[in-house]
């Protein structure tokens, strides 16, 4: 079967690449394509995206890429792990929380960027979710899915406690 799926929220509006005033768009398949060909050079990695356009901003770049934290949005999902989004909670975060406690690694490329509505804008898909502070409720529902790990009405920010690191295939075969 197929090694990857695409999970990619109906809210993206289009693709880029760059940082800061150098943000351009870019083909959706150019930006898919680096990540499906970058994945596929890993045994273990779980989870694939993208940084936030809004995020990259600022006078230097970050690293090309970031190592086990969320991505927002769009997703390359490994097939056959069991990992699922789960309702009334924020999706992105505990997938990314899902894929880490089961030790397997995420990547963020942040050389490629996307940019979507705001949440809660556009009608359809999961808008019911942010009405009436909805945002808290989906903090709580994260801390409810990880207790101890995730505290009430605040986003995670503790990525650095994942400490698995990548294995290429390459390397796997003595190459």
């Amino acid at each position: 079967g197929v090694e990857h799926h695409w999970q990619i929220d109906d809210n993206v509006a289009s693709f880029g690449r760059g940082w800061g005033q150098g943000r351009r768009k870019v083909e959706a398949a150019e930006a898919m394509s680096a990540l499906e060909r970058f994945v596929d050079g890993y045994r273990n990695i779980a989870l694939g995206g993208y940084l936030l356009w809004n995020w990259a901003f600022g006078e230097k770049y970050p690293e090309a890429l970031w190592w086990n934290k969320s991505a927002a949005s769009v997703h390359l999902i490994k097939n056959g792990l069991g990992f699922r989004y789960r309702p009334h909670c924020f999706e992105d975060t505990d997938m990314a929380l899902q894929v880490l406690v089961s030790e397997w690694c995420t990547v963020t490329l942040t050389r490629y960027l996307i940019r979507k509505e705001r949440m809660g804008k556009m009608p359809g898909g999961s808008d019911y979710q942010y009405r009436d502070n909805g945002k808290s409720r989906l903090h709580a529902g994260v801390a409810r899915l990880w207790p101890g790990l995730v505290k009430a009405n605040q986003p995670f920010r503790n990525w650095r406690r994942f400490q698995q690191r990548p294995i290429s295939k390459e390397a796997e075969h003595g190459e």
